[in-house]
């Protein structure tokens, strides 16, 4: 049961369209930062190269200026 934990989701974007493809990955065998896979896009229907963002690497937003704004939120999130 503890190897179902031991997941991640990464997110491939393609730089041809923009549109993003999700991949489970082992955290043991996590790529780089920025990594680079060519993969069969299905809204393009070509190879093309898609950019990894893994979810470790989201920036998170900062609420510490002002925690009573929702702008503040939704500017960082953007």
């Amino acid at each position: 049961m503890s190897g179902r934990r031991n997941f991640t989701i990464s997110e491939l974007y393609c730089s041809h369209c923009g549109m993003m493809v999700t991949v489970p990955r082992k955290k043991s065998k996590q790529r780089e930062k920025g990594h680079v896979k060519d993969l069969w896009c299905i809204h393009c229907k070509a190879i093309t190269k898609h950019t990894e963002r893994r979810a470790m690497d989201h920036e998170k937003p900062n609420f510490t200026e002002d925690n009573n704004s929702s702008s503040n939120y939704v500017s960082t999130c953007v």
